[in-house]
């Protein structure tokens, strides 16, 4: 199921856009507020769904980034 994030506040959509819909799933991407899709539109769709792997901290103790 996909569905769309919409802010009832201000009426915009989430979007985090990916380039390789396979391969980006471990990567961290920024996320944009946009106006929402009219009609299906796979780029500002997500998937909602628990992680099927355990979970690891984005940064290790002491790293700045």
């Amino acid at each position: 199921t996909a569905v769309q994030i919409k802010n009832l506040g201000n009426g915009k959509c989430i979007q985090a856009p990916i380039t390789n819909l396979y391969g980006d799933f471990h990567k961290v991407f920024k996320i944009f507020t946009v106006e929402c899709a009219k009609k299906d539109n796979f780029d500002q769709q997500w998937f909602l769904t628990t992680p099927p792997f355990t979970a690891k901290p984005l940064y290790r103790q002491g790293e700045v980034r």
